[in-house]
């Protein structure tokens, strides 16, 4: 069985002088520092495959906890990090919520109509990291069906998952396709156009 393990950054600059930081690049604090070893020897001795991180400094250096004793390369997906909020970014969130009280109380709720100059909305945030989970399992759902590997060979393609990984991934691919004409129509297409180059 596959354990995932979802892990907050440490403590960094715009969470200490609270500061709205989205994709804004602020470092570690001296605290998040310190938080980063604690993280490292919460997690002595338990098995890791894979460690998956946004390319933001406090998210890397968070995921380096797991990473530096285990030997593992940190897998950096730009897709993952958390919501752009443009013209927010480094603004105070007190001034925030004096200057649009609204606007942010629509931001901590989520709310999917939610947006201001230069950010993401809700939706868009959940789109894009849809996209990068869905390309690996489709990736795994293609190799399936166009090779004779088996799920512990596929797995081993994608940074050693085990082949309930694979199972799950294939079989999320499957229902998506009975339940979405245009998704289906976009894997057969990826399905033709790599069997046309062979």
């Amino acid at each position: 069985m596959t354990t995932i393990y979802l892990i907050r950054h440490a403590q960094a600059e715009g969470n200490l002088y609270r500061r709205c930081h989205s994709w804004h690049n602020g470092l570690l604090t001296h605290t998040g520092r310190e938080q980063v070893k604690a993280l490292e020897k919460r997690f002595e001795g338990v098995h890791f495959d894979a460690a998956y991180s946004s390319d933001l400094y406090r998210t890397m250096s968070t995921a380096g906890a797991v990473c530096r004793t285990r030997g593992l390369t940190l897998r950096v997906d730009p897709q993952l990090r958390e919501i752009g909020a443009g013209v927010w970014e480094d603004v105070p969130w007190g001034q925030l919520l004096h200057d649009h009280r609204d606007s942010l109380a629509a931001f901590l709720r989520c709310d999917p109509a939610w947006q201001v100059e230069g950010s993401e909305t809700h939706t868009q945030v959940r789109r894009r990291v849809r996209a990068a989970v869905e390309a690996r399992q489709i990736s795994m759902y293609l190799i399936r069906v166009m090779t004779n590997l088996s799920q512990d060979n596929i797995g081993q393609l994608f940074d050693n998952r085990d082949h309930s990984t694979v199972i799950h991934s294939i079989r999320q691919v499957e229902q998506k396709m009975k339940k979405d004409p245009a998704f289906a129509e976009m894997v057969k297409e990826l399905k033709s156009n790599i069997t046309s180059r062979h």
